[in-house]
């Protein structure tokens, strides 16, 4: 709007930018001038609760699985803090003397079974980790003897293709007195348990190739890189393969800041399976993210990610579901945090392929927090990130046991919050930790990276309240997801974070 001045005042009576220049002449005629903007924002209603949490303890459901203990095995277990944590005073004399244990386990013929088990030992011991069909009495499915079990969390598992089914299967994790190979658990330890997840996979899928590519003839059509500019590298055909040589990774060695990547003219379907797999030797560890993006907006608009680790050579393949539709698909590994200065990737044999069939998966977790809750925790554990969220004392605790390298390595998140049209939105919290810790919150639109509210916040051990309000109103309804993020290099774990207060508020 123009700038309306009475009596040397702006006195603006719309809303809008208003672009004023300020102008001083001296004496002798010379001038200078200096320009500001005025935004004039739409006048809102007072602020009212649009969500607040709240936050109380309630019990577990264990899911049929039961600690048993028989003499002269003893024991007993707790369930609190996300977590069932197993005490064994005596571990008996018999390895099924002391056990975790389910029955009655439905398994469907001609069905793909995973069951996975992540959990750590206060000191190292061994185990058995049986799948049996109890309608055989003894008949195991799946069978893993004398496992290690470490003191660092980590998932063990089992696979089987059921050729039978049974209406009474029975899962048994066993880690009494002495084990087969005749060597003898502690006679004290404590099992910690994060999660049980079984997978069921039924029908069938078909590969339909959409390219393959092995550089025999030289040729990388397609293929570049490219970085932040202070990276070193070159992408070339050497003895039949593509071969990336990294002179030097980018001053932030952040995975983001450099990219081995792929442009195609394949468009990909939301809804629809796909696969990737190719043939690497890499000369040092190296960490990377897959992603399946846009050719245009890249990080904005993603179908599907992966992140991991490749280490000295092997075969890759992952497969995803589509999570939008994409056109001219752009296939990128993002690398960094390189265990050296320099590194040599090689990659060959790529194939991309096309999912078809009736293929289901279904996966049943149990975990040991209480169900329906809002709130999630991720932590990144390959990236050594560990932590739990759990409530005490009507208090919201996000415990954290060590950091991760990227800041959503450690992320506690309250997701499908639907803000409504023509409002305003602030969060405001309340937090304390038990030292003092750096991290970022927002408000984030789920399904992408687009957040509508990001901020910085230093938490320390004086208790203090945070309010964060959004530019903008939103013109129509839309999902967001709450997000506190702390992987960042300056923390140091453990720490436990405390939120007394977490709510959204709305003006119009």
């Amino acid at each position: 709007p123009d700038v309306p001045v009475e009596n040397g005042k702006i006195t603006p009576t719309e809303t809008g930018e208003y672009y004023i220049t300020y102008s001083v002449k001296d004496k002798k005629g010379k001038m200078t001038e200096a320009y500001t903007t005025l935004k004039v924002l739409p006048k809102v209603s007072e602020e009212t609760v649009f969500i607040d949490y709240t936050f109380e303890e309630s019990d577990v459901d264990l899911n049929g699985f039961n600690v048993v203990f028989d003499e002269p095995a003893k024991g007993d277990y707790t369930v609190e803090k996300g977590f069932l944590t197993i005490s064994v005073e005596h571990p008996g004399d018999l390895d099924y003397q002391a056990k975790l244990t389910k029955n009655q386990i439905v398994i469907e013929a001609g069905a793909t079974y995973t069951f996975a088990i992540k959990l750590k030992a206060s000191e190292p011991i061994r185990a058995h980790f049986i799948i049996n069909n109890a309608e055989g009495e003894w008949s195991p499915y799946a069978e893993m003897w004398n496992l290690d079990v470490a003191t660092e969390m980590k998932e063990y598992t089992v696979e089987f293709l059921a050729e039978e089914g049974s209406g009474n299967a029975e899962f048994l994790f066993q880690f009494g007195g002495k084990t087969y190979d005749g060597v003898d658990n502690p006679e004290q330890f404590m099992l910690t348990i994060e999660y049980i997840k079984v997978t069921k996979a039924i029908g069938s899928l078909i590969e339909n190739e959409v390219f393959y590519m092995d550089f025999d003839n030289g040729e990388y059509s397609g293929w570049n890189h490219r970085g932040d500019g202070t990276q070193q590298a070159l992408l070339e055909v050497k003895d039949g393969a593509l071969q990336f040589v990294i002179d030097k990774y980018p001053n932030g060695n952040n995975p983001w800041e450099m990219d081995l990547y792929l442009e195609t003219n394949y468009d990909i379907k939301a809804g629809e399976m796909y696969k990737i797999a190719f043939d690497y030797r890499t000369l040092h560890d190296q960490f990377f993210e897959l992603c399946f993006e846009d050719s245009n907006m890249d990080w904005q608009i993603r179908a599907g990610y992966k992140e991991g680790t490749l280490t000295g050579e092997g075969h890759f393949e992952w497969s995803f579901v589509a999570s939008m539709d994409l056109t001219n698909l752009h296939i990128k590994l993002s690398l960094g945090r390189g265990a050296s200065t320099t590194n040599i990737l090689t990659i060959d044999n790529v194939g991309f392929y096309h999912l078809t069939g009736d293929r289901e998966e279904k996966t049943d977790i149990t975990d040991f927090v209480p169900d329906a809750t809002p709130w999630g925790t991720y932590n990144n554990v390959d990236e050594g990130a560990e932590g739990v969220v759990y409530v005490e004392d009507g208090k919201l605790i996000y415990e954290i046991y060590s950091f991760g390298t990227s800041d959503w390595y450690n992320k506690l998140f309250f997701e499908n919050i639907t803000l409504t049209k023509n409002g305003l939105y602030t969060l405001e919290f309340t937090v304390k930790a038990d030292k003092k810790v750096v991290g970022v919150t927002g408000l984030n639109v789920m399904g992408k990276w687009d957040p509508r509210l990001w901020k910085e916040v230093v938490i320390t051990e004086e208790e203090q309240t945070f309010k964060f309000r959004m530019d903008n109103q939103l013109l129509f309804d839309m999902t967001f997801e709450l997000l506190f993020q702390f992987g960042f290099p300056e923390n140091e774990g453990p720490v436990k974070i405390e939120f007394s207060k977490i709510r959204i508020l709305r003006q119009e």
